[in-house]
């Protein structure tokens, strides 16, 4: 038990631009270039799918005019304000604390980045994104039980 407690309260005396944003030393520069690096990849990423996906639909074309545009929109700003919001959420928690806690990085920056950001996407593709989320999140808590040789990896496993 006493391990439990040292890991919540053990500190890392550091600032977020030494930890978080290591390329600027401006919170609200690093928030703001985030910012447009993700939505601009998040665009990226989210208009070849939506069209490959309307295309395979045969939709018609009042859906590439109208409709597809906003859906690529909103589905880019959902990938941008989970990145963004977490770098924000985690200067903030930083500035509040005075310190880094181990535990801060994921429930005062973590979870509101996603919970906020899930709630910009569509309803319709929440269900999706938490189950695709949850698969990730086993698969990368398996590497790194298998990597500090806690459990044995499956051969083929890959």
């Amino acid at each position: 038990m006493a391990g439990i407690s040292k890991l919540f309260c053990a500190k890392l005396h550091c600032t977020c631009y030494e930890l978080g944003h290591t390329w600027t030393p401006s919170c609200w520069g690093a928030f703001f270039h985030i910012a447009n690096k993700t939505f601009k990849r998040s665009v990226e990423i989210y208009a070849p799918l939506y069209i490959l996906t309307a295309l395979i639909r045969k939709r018609d074309a009042g859906y590439f005019t109208k409709k597809m545009i906003l859906e690529i929109l909103q589905s880019s700003l959902f990938l941008s304000t989970n990145g963004t919001l977490y770098l924000g959420f985690f200067c903030v928690a930083r500035n509040l604390l005075g310190a880094f806690y181990y535990w801060s990085c994921f429930l005062l920056s973590g979870i509101p980045a996603s919970y906020i950001a899930i709630s910009i996407e569509r309803k319709s593709r929440r269900g999706i994104l938490a189950l695709y989320v949850s698969n990730l999140a086993v698969e990368a808590i398996y590497n790194m039980l298998k990597s500090r040789g806690l459990v044995k990896p499956i051969s083929n496993g890959e």
